[in-house]
């Protein structure tokens, strides 16, 4: 069997990324209609007459830009996965918006030759707000759920729905891996866009039959192969590709439950019935599902150790020396003394701001410097950051030069290389780190043959190199065929 597969057209990325505007766009008619809405209220009153032509001008912007945000909106609809029903609704109010914004501002340009007109222009204004809010209303939930607006009052009241119970894990070796384990990080971070209101993808997760059909895409897993499993491929891209999930600016998997994932596909074969004791644990997820507390649970992880010290508080100083530099510096949980560090806003920091690290030597315990211009020398500052358990250096200056500064951190258990400069040469400086556990060398100058010497040296590290590919089936060719441009 052929399947043939029509590669997306410019014209179809075209409108996707018009699309896109769509949430940018549909706020400015609602704070301009709005605004027309309170300009017509108090034109009313003798007082603030001398407000008329404001409204009229309010009401002109407010049908372009409502114009505007239905087109984008169009545009949106056409990228699928959402609920059809509140989407059709959600668009006719929309319309709506739009025609009742250029009627109201018609009548406000006729007001003063046909008293009709003049009558009928602040019930145009009020009409057309009433819309906005039904629109709004559905838009909410189509993007959070049908419940959102409703939930907090209910709740008030009482009357919350009540949410899936979950009993206590007790023994960690007699949950059920997927029902007591992975259901509830898929529910947290990924239900929200698959499920019965809202498909991305026509794909949904929130039943395991579903979750095993998969969606447009295909299968979402291959029992027994999560490299090869596209729900766990797009777990670990980039944040930054288009397809990693979920999208960029949601709440993100941790690598804890990243690598949970990946055990129960891969080890325990993506089974929704199998017991953790059933499916072999390997070092990688000892430390995981020790997490999870209970009978039975694995010995603690250097990271749990490291989480429960009591260090000083940092000073305010050492701390604001870095914050100026835009970088993020915030505890790691309520309460504890121990600091994040993470650079995502600050894409100038560089060696020399690095030196403000060296203040925070004990505080800071997760540090992200991915896409930011340090290199070699400044991590000489990192490698005096003792209790350093995560580290990114992902699409930055290193070399092996600079890995040499890390041989150090003997707490340290993740280390992302992704897109640096490292060759097999600087992986020597890393044999020493017996307690690494997840090496990533996506897009480096590392060989396979290094990669396989490291792994004798630290046979417990998981070392990820990319590079994934989906297994091509015994009785199916896939066939991309490009559209060929009009001449």
């Amino acid at each position: 069997m052929t399947i043939l597969l029509q590669a997306p057209t410019t014209t179809d990325h075209f409108l996707e990324f018009i699309g896109r505007f769509h949430p940018l766009f549909v706020h400015l008619p609602i704070g301009i209609l709005m605004l027309a809405l309170g300009l017509a209220i108090l034109s009313r009153r003798p007082r603030y007459a001398n407000l008329e032509p404001a409204v009229k001008v309010a009401l002109l912007w407010g049908f372009i830009s409502a114009v505007a945000a239905c087109v984008a909106g169009w545009c949106l609809k056409l990228s699928g996965g959402y609920e059809e029903e509140t989407l059709n609704i959600h668009q006719n109010l929309g319309i709506g918006v739009a025609i009742a914004a250029g009627l109201a501002w018609a009548a406000t340009q006729f007001a003063s030759r046909r008293e009709a007109f003049r009558k009928a222009q602040f019930p145009a204004v009020v009409f057309c707000a009433l819309l906005l809010f039904g629109a709004g209303h559905f838009g909410g939930n189509l993007t959070h759920g049908e419940d959102y607006l409703t939930q907090p009052l209910l709740a008030m009241t009482g009357n919350a729905p009540e949410k899936k119970e979950r009993p206590k894990i007790t023994d960690i070796n007699q949950a059920v891996v997927y029902t007591d384990l992975v259901e509830p990080v898929l529910e947290q971070k990924c239900w929200q866009c698959h499920n019965a209101r809202k498909s991305k993808g026509d794909f949904r997760m929130d039943t395991p039959e579903l979750l095993a059909k998969g969606g447009e895409e295909g299968p979402a897993f291959v029992a027994g192969n999560a490299e090869g499993s596209e729900l766990y491929k797009r777990l670990i891209l980039p944040e930054d590709d288009e397809h990693h999930m979920p999208p960029k600016g949601k709440t993100q998997l941790s690598e804890q439950e990243i690598a949970l994932i990946q055990w129960w596909i891969g080890k325990g074969k993506a089974s929704f019935s199998t017991k953790v004791a059933q499916v072999e644990q390997d070092a990688k997820i000892k430390p995981v599902l020790a997490s999870f507390g209970g009978a039975g649970a694995a010995a603690e992880s250097e990271e749990d150790k490291i989480l429960k010290l009591k260090v000083a508080e940092a000073s305010k100083n050492d701390v604001e020396k870095l914050t100026k530099q835009n970088v993020l510096v915030m505890p790691v949980a309520a309460e504890s003394t121990l600091l994040m560090v993470n650079t995502v806003n600050a894409p100038a920091f560089n060696d020399q701001t690095a030196e403000a690290l060296a203040a925070l030597d004990e505080q800071v315990v997760w540090l992200k410097l991915g896409n930011t211009k340090i290199g070699d020398a400044g991590l000489r500052s990192v490698g005096k950051l003792k209790n350093l358990t995560r580290l990114g250096l992902e699409q930055t200056a290193v070399t092996d030069a600079g890995l040499a500064n890390l041989s150090g951190l003997k707490h340290l258990e993740h280390l992302n290389l992704y897109g640096t400069k490292v060759t097999d040469a600087g992986l020597k400086a890393l044999a020493g780190m017996k307690q690494l556990k997840t090496l990533y060398l996506w897009q480096t100058g590392v060989t396979a043959a290094g990669v396989e010497a490291l792994k004798k040296q630290l046979p417990k590290t998981q070392i990820d190199t990319g590079g994934y590919a989906l297994q091509k089936l015994p009785t199916d060719t896939l066939v991309f065929k490009k559209k060929e441009k009009a001449t």
